[in-house]
């Protein structure tokens, strides 16, 4: 193979590139357990709800079923956006053969583009007591809010409380889930099986989910979170008190990431002649179509 300037721009990319991709791999990120993930093929995702079908009734053999006619509920649209970033390499690098820069930069893409990732979801957390993000009534309101109707206004339910974190905070948030409704007025079925919190909470969150015995209790009482609840601990969260929990197999249904375009990483320019510009880009969009089956609590109290 004839070694020219093509040819080595083409070698540079595609080193820089497995070494992204490398270590895009080896992050771990928290992500994937807050948001289930789907491709998308086109500028936009739209996701919405209807009334809930109720009970099935019992009929004599002569009479027939009642039709059921389900009202339509909230749509949500999810807009990907573009999220770009790009370092341009001087021809210095390639005359001295600094090649160790060249793959600290590739090693801190691939970590960039992963974190990018967890930090992206973070807001959505971050911003659950504050940032209006999903449907209620005509309009929106937070992701954890006193009062979250239908479109409707009707079978509103909560998924707010203050409760400081806890073994007793752990059973308000616990009730508050169960007690959730669908459309139609029926159990969600929904029970909590994951906490996510703070650093601050860290300690104290694993006393609640690994000791067999209450850690706020001195008479050796039994602890029944114990082996059924799991925390997530996350340095990404901003608030020391302001925790919040869930059914799994509800934040998998409202929790949603949509991916148009993967991570790719690419290269533009002659390194040869003057510089190389390294880059990677993605498109995606995330956000939620519910509130049931979650809590959240400002641990204010």
């Amino acid at each position: 193979m004839t070694v020219n300037s093509d040819t080595v721009s083409y070698l540079f990319d595609r080193t820089l590139t497995s070494i992204a991709f490398d270590f895009m791999r080896r992050y771990t990120p928290v992500y994937p357990l807050l948001v289930d993930t789907r491709p998308s093929d086109g500028p936009y995702e739209k996701e919405g709800g209807f009334g809930g079908l109720g009970l099935f009734e019992e009929h004599n053999e002569e009479q027939d079923a009642t039709e059921d006619s389900p009202a339509q509920q909230h749509k949500v649209t999810f807009v990907h956006g573009e999220f770009k970033k790009k370092t341009r390499v001087s021809r210095r690098v390639y005359d001295d053969e600094d090649w160790g820069y060249v793959r600290n930069l590739a090693m801190g893409y691939g970590r960039a583009g992963a974190q990018t990732f967890d930090a992206n979801i973070a807001t959505l957390f971050n911003g659950g007591f504050t940032t209006t993000m999903i449907p209620s009534g005509s309009g929106q309101t937070a992701l954890f809010s006193n009062t979250i109707n239908n479109i409707d206004s009707t079978y509103s339910y909560d998924n707010l409380i203050t409760n400081a974190f806890g073994v007793e905070g752990v059973r308000q948030m616990q009730q508050n889930i169960r007690d959730q409704t669908d459309y139609v007025g029926q159990p969600t079925e929904d029970s909590l099986d994951t906490i996510l919190l703070p650093t601050d909470l860290e300690e104290a969150g694993l006393e609640v989910v690994r000791s067999d015995m209450r850690p706020d209790n001195a008479n050796m009482a039994r602890n029944v979170y114990f082996g059924v609840v799991q925390a997530i601990i996350w340095n990404r969260l901003t608030s020391a008190t302001a925790w919040m929990g869930w059914d799994s197999d509800a934040l998998m249904r409202n929790s949603v990431q949509y991916i148009r375009v993967p991570p790719e990483f690419y290269g533009d320019g002659n390194v040869e002649t003057g510089h190389r510009i390294f880059g990677g880009y993605f498109r995606k969009s995330n956000g939620f179509v519910d509130g049931r089956g979650m809590c959240g609590s400002t641990g204010a109290t």
